[in-house]
């Protein structure tokens, strides 16, 4: 760490020895700096420069504050060395923290009107300046850079100066427009609540409006925001904010860093729910009705324009691993349309898998906040909507959750095909409730088929009850490898049983020792006494795109059936 002696404005290191007391400056850039190397050896032109006159000031107001060193980012960080570069950056948030003081130099601020007064000299206990008002800083430039955050956050005293070096107020006297104008909360800026206490996404909200010269460092200057560190790796682009996402995740567990959306469909979830078609969300797959996926990681800081009383909701384990996010976790099967789950009764398209990340509190309810996934394999889930799903306590009626379990978020739209699937076709006209499938790990509730995967006979079970057939127990459809059977569950309740406790681990094989086949029915199943017959079959063998497909048939008095 390179420190400025203010009596003798060299520059001394401090790499190997412990640091001493230091002030730091808090600045914008412009095009008038001076790097370290000119502040060793200046000349005439050096001397002259705007970013000088900088450090001639902090180091003069560092001297009339006692103390002997100063600390500013222009000059004392050799950005011709990579590895002094990286170590500064990773440093930086500390060493604004460890700061005596922080003098922010707001450039462009105006001098207080009534006189063009110098804080040199003026003895601040006598409160002779003039604090500045919200409207005087909110046009401040200092307010919109990214690495000015952590320069307001970390050190414990921040005194702020108009373009004429006039004293204007320090944090805790300005905490009222500091909050106004950049969203922090008040704890915080006084230092009462510690950053590890506010969720990921209110933290990625503070820097949502904030710009970067370099494209990379709208991930570098919030290192210290999230107390982690990496290698900068300046030319790999938007990359670099993945990456500060994905070493967040190593070390956080708060789920709210999925909870990043965009500013319009952010503004439409939170305000009342639009009506369409009956969808009380109005959550149609992908947004404005495309068929899109999305990475469940932001692109940017800009994403993260969130509600700020999120709770922290953390994850019992998520990492990061070479197929996504892998998560334990249990989803919420939720239908859209707003009828209760259990009798959900609407077509695949209404019904979704939400991630609950996060939940409000209002007076005694708490309302949740989730993202909305679709399921391309048995564990592998993508976000379909960049729009974030309320889900208050009256929508939790329509919703039904997973059995907790490993899945992995996808951080990248598939580039393949996806897995071969078999819908389920139930014909038009017949009305039924899905009761239980298997095995469940393959089976998408949302677009209800099973994912099939290569290599392997397909097998799967699914329970169904028809409102038409005043029968409790309901009917069971078997499909193994080519054949498809319609079982009545009383009959064969112990074999239905083994399988819907082994699910996925059952491999055809076993399928065929659990059932014998021979004595299997083949040709649908009568119940109501006779008055109706439920049918199925796989259709679509030859097309390549097979799907199973249910249906009844009424029986008439004379024994003849008639379609339903």
């Amino acid at each position: 760490m390179w420190l400025i002696n203010v009596e003798t404005m060299q520059l001394e290191d401090f790499t190997v020895r412990p640091a001493p007391q230091y002030a730091i400056l808090s600045h914008t850039w412009s095009e008038e700096e001076v790097s370290l190397q000119e502040f060793i050896c200046p000349n005439a032109d050096t001397i002259e420069k705007e970013g000088f006159a900088k450090i001639e000031w902090t180091c003069s107001l560092a001297a009339r504050d006692h103390i002997k060193y100063a600390w500013v980012d222009t000059c004392c960080i050799d950005k011709s060395s990579s590895a002094e570069l990286t170590e500064a950056i990773n440093s930086m948030f500390q060493w604004y923290k460890n700061a005596v003081v922080c003098y922010a130099y707001l450039s462009d601020l105006s001098p207080r009107q009534d006189a063009v007064m110098k804080y040199l000299g003026v003895d601040d206990s006598r409160q002779d300046y003039s604090l500045a008002s919200r409207n005087e800083l909110q046009g401040c430039k200092w307010f919109t850079r990214g690495w000015t955050l952590q320069e307001l956050i970390a050190p414990k005293t921040v005194r702020f100066y108009d373009e004429t070096w006039g004293f204007r107020g320090t944090k805790d006297d300005l905490a009222e427009p500091l909050w106004s104008i950049t969203h922090i909360g008040r704890a915080v800026l006084w230092g009462h609540k510690m950053l590890a206490d506010i969720s990921i996404a209110e933290r990625m909200a503070w820097a949502s409006k904030r710009k970067t010269t370099r494209v990379e460092d709208v991930a570098y200057c919030l290192l210290g925001i999230f107390d982690v560190n990496m290698p900068l790796l300046y030319g790999e682009g938007n990359k670099a904010f993945t990456r500060l996402q994905e070493e967040i995740i190593k070390n956080n567990s708060d789920l709210s860093i999925f909870g990043w959306t965009s500013e319009e469909s952010c503004l439409s979830v939170i305000s009342q729910p639009v009506l369409k078609d009956g969808c009380k969300f109005n959550c149609d797959h992908g947004d404005d009705n495309r068929d899109d996926f999305y990475s469940v990681l932001a692109t940017s800081p800009s994403e993260f324009l969130t509600p700020p009383s999120y709770n922290i909701m953390q994850s019992v384990e998520h990492s990061v691993t070479n197929r996504g996010i892998k998560i334990y976790c249990s989803l919420l099967e939720i239908c859209l349309q707003g009828c209760p789950f259990i009798r959900c009764k609407c077509c695949g398209d209404g019904r979704k898998y939400v991630l609950v990340i996060s939940n409000t509190r209002s007076g005694f309810e708490e309302d949740d906040w989730g993202v909305v996934l679709d399921k391309i394999s048995p564990d592998g889930f993508i976000r379909s909507r960049k729009s974030l799903i309320h889900i208050d306590y009256v929508d939790a009626f329509c919703t039904e959750s997973t059995r907790p379990r490993a899945i992995y978020l996808l951080t990248q739209a598939p580039k393949s095909a996806r897995h071969p699937t078999l819908p389920l076709k139930i014909r038009e006209g017949t009305d039924f409730t899905i009761q239980s499938v298997a095995p469940a790990d393959k089976w998408n509730s949302c677009k209800r088929y099973w994912h099939l995967e290569s290599g392997f006979k397909i097998w799967g079970m699914v329970s169904l009850k028809f409102s038409n057939a005043n029968w409790d127990r309901g009917v069971c459809i078997l499909f193994f490898y080519n054949g498809v059977y319609v079982l009545d569950p009383h009959v064969y309740r112990a074999e239905i049983g083994l399988i819907s406790q082994a699910g996925s681990n059952l491999l055809w094989g076993d399928i065929k020792e659990i059932f014998d086949i021979g004595d299997l029915p083949s040709e649908g199943l009568t119940v109501m006494r006779r008055k109706l017959k439920v049918m199925a079959r796989m259709v679509g063998e030859h097309s390549g795109h097979k799907s199973l497909e249910v249906w009844t048939e009424d029986i008439k008095s004379d024994g003849s059936p008639s379609r339903a």
